[in-house]
């Protein structure tokens, strides 16, 4: 089934299907994304480094930072997209699922092989992925 196409403004909205969104999330060229959570009161939207592995989304984070309050077992949103502005065309993925810690040692040495590395400094000794996604994405053409 194709995707339908929306028009607003002279600009086509194609929803993608799920199968495009993970090719998008892998090929990505950076590998970078924001993964969205709430602290409490507030929400917070921190840049992240990722792979998509095993048809997860896999990331490294620091033990005791910022994203504690994202702590295993709670909802998160995680968004990438591409854009090129001279065109005004480009893509964006939307994964919603649930954040789990990666505590199995076998998991563990699988994710430190990758080419996984944040672009902030510290030590990144946790490992997360989120699962139970529910992904979706949008092209503007």
């Amino acid at each position: 089934m194709t995707p339908p196409e929306v028009t607003r403004y002279g600009v086509n909205l194609e929803a993608l299907e799920e199968g495009e969104c993970r090719e998008l999330l892998a090929s990505h060229p950076h590998q970078l994304g924001r993964l969205a959570f709430a602290d409490g009161e507030r929400l917070l939207v921190l840049p992240v480094t990722y792979r998509l592995h095993r048809d997860e989304v896999v990331f490294r984070t620091e033990s005791d930072s910022a994203m504690d309050a994202a702590a295993d077992g709670v909802r998160v949103a995680f968004q990438v997209d591409a854009v090129d502005p001279t065109w005004q065309e480009g893509w964006s993925v939307l994964v919603d699922g649930v954040l789990r810690d990666v505590d199995d040692e076998t998991r563990r040495r699988e994710l430190e092989d990758l080419p996984l590395r944040s672009w902030a400094p510290g030590t990144r000794d946790r490992f997360c992925r989120i699962e139970d996604a529910a992904i979706s994405g949008r092209r503007i053409v």
